[in-house]
């Protein structure tokens, strides 16, 4: 790889996690009035969805504005615990780096990825699960509402929910226990980590919160159809209202994920995983919000996440 191929790629993976950020926290404001109303005026109501939303929002803003204070090195190094890959067949490049610490494109420029990186995508994917898990909750009690007429179909989907959450969970904690176990202690002053493949369970994970999306998209489907309709026309009208539109949106962001894991290097996932976490996170937080302020009530309101002003009159 070029040089200067290299050092677009270190700038990408330093600025796409402070463009996450500032995308969320702008949407944030954006919101923050429509959620004070909807959210926050009444505390009678069941609390699992204030939760659900505090989880979706508020957790995936902490989330990421750490890794936005670690990307762009404003955190100083407070720890020397990288990974071996690189070093293990290059001793020499230790004291090579104390004297080349602020020239990162000098030497082994492809593999240096960021101070600490290792610990930190170690935490990301520990924490992020729980963000993941928050959206998955929301569309699950969505699609479980739209069936409240036909039990069996209620028992499937839960049954499909507990499964991919339970292989969500299971294949997080593997993928945290491999980047946990590589580790090598260096001197304090290398500001440097070689982690420069992105870990084996991680394309299992995202294909499995695939997966979800698409089993709720045809369900989504098979109830549209199935509903009594005059003009086939009223199909889409029924998938808008439930909701189908952003369940495709953050369908696209999990394939993106997924060709990532398997094809790119950790330099280049990590950036997209905190971008892609921060879209889908906008965009279940504005569902969440409309869905609020409409009462539930979906054969009377479509489900919207930028309303029109003629659908507000």
């Amino acid at each position: 790889m070029s040089i200067a191929g290299s050092v677009g790629q270190i700038l990408f993976s330093r600025y796409t996690p402070l463009a996450g950020t500032a995308l969320l926290l702008w949407d944030h404001c954006l919101t923050f009035d429509e959620e004070v109303a909807t959210m926050w005026v009444s505390f009678k109501g069941p609390i699992l969805p204030k939760v659900i939303y505090v989880m979706n929002r508020y957790f995936a803003e902490a989330v990421l504005l750490y890794a936005t204070y670690v990307f762009t090195g404003l955190r100083r190094p407070t720890a020397n615990k990288v990974s071996p890959w690189h070093f293990r067949d290059n001793l020499t490049l230790i004291s090579e780096l104390e004297l080349c610490i602020r020239l990162l494109v000098t030497l082994h420029v492809r593999d240096v990825v960021c101070w600490h990186i290792a610990m930190l995508v170690a935490r990301f994917h520990r924490t992020s699960i729980y963000g993941l898990t928050s959206y998955a909750v929301l569309i699950m009690l969505r699609v479980y509402r739209l069936w409240d007429h036909k039990q069996n179909m209620r028992r499937v989907l839960l049954a499909v929910f507990v499964a991919c959450m339970t292989c969500s969970l299971v294949l997080s904690v593997m993928m945290v226990l491999s980047l946990m176990r590589a580790q090598v202690v260096l001197p304090p002053r290398v500001i440097v980590c070689a982690v420069p493949q992105v870990p084996k369970d991680t394309p299992f994970l995202l294909g499995v919160l695939l997966l979800f999306n698409i089993f709720v998209i045809s369900v989504s489907f098979y109830n549209a159809l199935e509903e009594p309709r005059r003009r086939e026309s009223e199909v889409f009208i029924a998938l808008r209202r439930d909701g189908a539109k952003v369940y495709f949106i953050v369908s696209l962001l999990w394939v993106l994920l997924l060709v990532t894991s398997v094809f790119a290097e950790m330099l280049v996932y990590f950036p997209v995983l905190i971008l892609a976490w921060s879209v889908g996170a906008t965009l279940t937080s504005r569902m969440h919000l409309r869905i609020e302020s409409l009462g539930l009530f979906p054969a009377a309101h479509p489900t919207m996440i930028y309303p029109t002003p003629d659908s507000e009159d």
